[in-house]
């Protein structure tokens, strides 16, 4: 099973390759015996590779991909009254103190390792121009 999970990715990403490659040649040569893979298929095998890399299915709280937030204690963290938490960029936005306060219930090693997890995290922006 180990094996399977780490090779899973690389696998992943070649079917996205020869379902992107199949779809070409298929508009490239205009054959009609020739049925191309569908772009819900190419959607798919994306959606699952991400769910491979994260360890979640699809419709998970992204929070549980860090460190001791399991389903119990993501209630804790998603339904909390004052903050409004649906995404690690939402637990990252906020102030040391607060985010202490939210994520109480962790002893404080379990706290340092989230905080840990959450420093790896990359903060992407992007500014997209159409032309």
């Amino acid at each position: 099973q180990q094996f399977m999970l780490k090779k899973c990715p690389a696998l992943l990403q070649e079917m996205v390759n020869v379902i992107c490659q199949l779809i070409i040649m298929a508009r490239s040569r205009e054959e009609r015996e020739f049925r191309a893979p569908t772009l819900a298929s190419l959607e798919n095998c994306m959606k699952l590779s991400q769910m491979a890399v994260q360890g979640l299915q699809q419709f998970k709280s992204p929070l549980l991909q860090l460190p001791h937030i399991e389903e119990d204690n993501l209630r804790r963290v998603s339904n909390h009254k004052k903050y409004k938490i649906k995404t690690i960029q939402d637990l990252v936005s906020l102030k040391e103190s607060d985010r202490h306060s939210l994520l109480h219930f962790l002893e404080d090693e379990k706290y340092e390792e989230v905080m840990a997890v959450l420093g790896s995290f990359p903060y992407v922006t992007m500014d997209i121009k159409s032309q």
